[in-house]
């Protein structure tokens, strides 16, 4: 996984106060957790991060341990004193893509605490917690099944995208991808088009550590891949823009739309439809055989054209 930008130099203090002067803080006492929400209605960052400001308040020397938890999106953690000034950050410290700061008060006084994201446009629910004393120390702190996120869209909305070799890239197969944040309700039932001229499409629905959900090759017209589904809850689901593993590296301008509802078949769609020149390698795999895993695709002049869910045999 590529690593995730976090907030340069702990986002500046200019730009906390900012965020800060809209936003009334929640009052958390020492002892106490609390179950929150990062949505749409928060405050932002600079970096499109959403957060949530609670206070708390400690006397000179006194030292605290504040854990931020969510399996919806990758858990951030900022301290910063009344004037907004950045004394405390956090990332993965609790493991697991969870945040948590040991935190020794400089000064007696109120300090400001964000319930913040690692990425832009995170949603989602959180559990925060204020305890007394040094938080124990985690072994594995790298973060796995979150990463970069490109953006967020909603149902009943459309973005045109460019994938580029700047993009996450899956080791398996060596495919670009870019994550889209969808927040949802539950029981709302909606569609997926990934539409692209330039690559072969590949969609997958996930949750917020990267579950798979469902994923769509042409489920579209032509190459293009569709995706309905119903959501079981509210929780926000992430959008992954991919392409076909063959050829490698396939990069291009989209267009991601989501509808309300179950999209109209379209007439020509289907993967039957997705028509894929091949090169094939007759390799030493017995007499005179050649499965589709060994074809290369190329431009339309090729040799011929197969359905990409044909098994192509050469005997």
């Amino acid at each position: 996984m590529h690593p995730v930008p976090i907030l340069t130099a702990l986002v500046a203090a200019s730009a906390l106060s900012l965020s800060a002067q809209s936003t009334q803080p929640r009052p958390i006492r020492v002892g106490q957790s609390v179950n929150g929400r990062l949505v749409q209605s928060d405050g932002k960052f600079s970096d499109g991060s959403f957060f949530t400001l609670y206070s708390f308040s400690g006397k000179k020397g006194d030292v605290f341990a504040v854990d931020l938890t969510s399996d919806d999106f990758d858990a951030n953690l900022l301290i910063a004193d009344a004037a907004g000034k950045s004394l405390a950050q956090n990332d993965d410290g609790a493991g697991q893509c969870n945040a948590r700061i040991t935190f020794v008060a400089p000064a007696t006084g109120t300090y400001r605490l964000y319930a913040n994201s690692s990425a832009r446009a995170e949603l989602g629910a959180y559990k925060l917690s204020l305890a007394s004393g040094r938080a124990a120390a985690v072994a594995d702190t790298i973060c796995r099944g979150f990463g970069r996120v490109a953006g967020m869209i909603e149902v009943g909305e459309a973005v045109a995208g460019n994938l580029t070799p700047e993009d996450p890239e899956f080791s398996g197969d060596s495919t670009f991808f870019q994550r889209w944040i969808l927040p949802v309700r539950a029981n709302q039932v909606f569609t997926i088009d990934l539409e692209s001229s330039e690559f072969d499409a590949y969609v997958l629905l996930t949750r917020g550590r990267g579950d798979k959900l469902v994923e769509s090759d042409d489920g579209g017209a032509a190459c293009n891949a569709r995706i309905i589904y119903t959501s079981p809850d509210d929780h926000p689901l992430r959008i992954i823009v991919n392409t076909a593993a063959r050829p490698r590296g396939q990069t291009g301008r989209f267009t991601l739309r989501v509808t309300e509802g179950k999209g109209m078949r379209e007439s020509s769609g289907g993967s039957d439809n997705c028509r894929l020149a091949t090169r094939v390698s007759l390799r030493d795999r017995g007499p005179g055989r050649a499965r589709w895993g060994d074809g290369e695709r190329f431009a339309e002049q090729g040799r011929f054209a197969v359905s990409r869910q044909q098994l192509l045999q050469v005997l």
